[in-house]
């Protein structure tokens, strides 16, 4: 674009014109970028607008590493809470069978029953198990030892019967169990 033509357009003399356009050339540099410039200057304001955005997405991040570090650490109390139970209950059990209490199926039924959150292993043993209030409750399901060491379940007697039938077949074992 030619100012100097524009100014002589809109009436102004050629002598002011130039005068004008020579004033306007010398000082437009001093204000102005050229497009070269001012789009390197646009894309290093982009670039580090980018920068800034990264820098705050990361500035959270640490809240996820948090997050990660609690749930990794929630995960090995579980881990411990657990394991600690089953040395519990392999305690549990290695006392029973102490008390004569050997049959895996009875070992396991038994062994459920106990609040694991009361019993607290030491070095001298299992603290809150108390073999004789499970003799109490479970003593018919003791293994006794018989003649010749073969080992077999004692179970409880069946006291409800008035009279004694004595079973020679399986037919009176049948009528025995219909009355």
């Amino acid at each position: 674009m030619d100012i100097k033509q524009i100014l002589q357009n809109n009436g102004i003399d050629e002598g002011l014109a130039t005068q004008v356009a020579q004033a306007i050339n010398s000082e437009l540099p001093k204000h102005f970028v050229k497009k070269e410039q001012y789009n390197k200057k646009v894309n290093i304001i982009d670039s580090l607008q980018e920068q800034l955005n990264d820098y705050e997405a990361k500035k959270e991040e640490p809240n996820k590493f948090e997050e990660l570090y609690n749930s990794a650490k929630q995960e090995i109390e579980q881990y411990k809470t657990k394991e600690l139970n089953s040395n519990k209950l392999a305690k549990i059990k290695e006392e029973l069978k102490k008390a004569n209490y050997t049959d895996e199926k009875i070992l396991n039924s038994i062994s459920k029953t106990f609040d694991l959150n009361s019993i607290e292993l030491t070095d001298e043993g299992i603290k809150g198990l108390d073999i004789s209030e499970v003799d109490n409750i479970f003593g018919s399901f003791k293994t006794t030892i018989t003649e010749g060491s073969h080992k077999s379940a004692n179970p409880p007697q069946n006291t409800h019967t008035d009279a004694k039938v004595e079973i020679n077949s399986l037919a009176d074992a049948i009528k025995a169990m219909q009355k």
